[in-house]
């Protein structure tokens, strides 16, 4: 599970690092530098590939790492878990895998559809291709099963409509993205429309919980933080562990994962 996790990783890095060699070939045969600012721009380039490269040196020798390691399912459903490790996949549009405190796999959080011109839209210069187009991601569990979706509108001030697994409804989260750059507020609000939870990131900095209104905690983050026995696994420390309430019901966890989703992916570009 891990080293094909890491094995996606590497060839992404590939990618990207073959795209820049190529733009550096190209520029070199078709423009060759004539100053030192035509050099500068070359050498640019040229250390944002080797960074690429670096990249997939190591995400090889994680997957050779964690080959032998046999990565369960866990016994847990995700909407049962009270402890998670999210881990974020390389690439232009956010995906997920979540796990048990354990370290055994519960879920996967996917866009559902890629439209073909979204691949096109990647190549306009400082483009976030996730943050302009109304993308429809999936929760799907540890056995590939979809089990809730949520739809971001892809406008300034961001709305995101969750639906469990018969695709009813059941909450929507809003925000305002632009109030602050480190600092997440928005509220989650049922189906109904009547407010849940007032929600605040601290900017992914140190641990913060998500408290409502009424005291009620829904959840702890500690970012960059993974149980000891785990540490073998989880190699890189940038990994958000969460610590989820029991109390919460099924529709209140799946709105839970879809505004804790669009967090990482606004953070991502923050």
């Amino acid at each position: 599970m891990l080293s094909t996790f890491h094995k996606k990783q590497s060839t992404i890095y590939i990618v990207l690092f073959a795209i820049l060699l190529a733009i550096i070939v190209g520029l070199l045969i078709l423009e060759p530098p004539q100053d030192g600012e035509g050099w500068a721009n070359i050498a640019g380039i040229s250390l944002a590939a080797l960074f690429f490269l670096v990249l997939a040196v190591r995400e090889k020798q994680r997957a050779r790492h964690t080959a032998e390691t046999v990565v369960e399912k866990s016994e847990r459903h995700l909407l049962q878990a009270d402890r998670l490790i999210v881990k974020k996949t390389a690439g232009f549009l956010p995906q997920y895998w979540l796990f048990y405190a354990n370290g055994k796999y519960l879920a996967r959080i996917a866009v559902q559809r890629v439209p073909w011109y979204a691949y096109l839209l990647q190549l306009v210069p400082n483009l976030t291709v996730h943050l302009w187009l109304p993308l429809t991601y999936t929760i799907r569990d540890h056995d590939d099963k979809p089990i809730g979706s949520f739809r971001n509108n892809a406008r300034m001030k961001l709305e995101v409509a969750i639906f469990d697994a018969e695709g009813q409804k059941i909450g929507i989260y809003k925000q305002n993205d632009w109030k602050t750059v480190l600092t997440f507020q928005g509220v989650l609000e049922d189906a109904q429309g009547r407010p849940l939870l007032k929600a605040k990131s601290s900017g992914f900095t140190g641990d913060f919980s998500i408290t409502d209104e009424e005291g009620k905690q829904w959840a702890v983050f500690r970012y960059g933080w993974v149980p000891v026995e785990q540490q073998q696994l989880f190699k890189d420390y940038n990994n958000p562990y969460i610590e989820i309430d029991d109390d919460l019901s099924a529709n209140e966890r799946l709105m839970l994962l879809a505004m804790i989703s669009t967090w990482f992916a606004r953070k991502s570009t923050a």
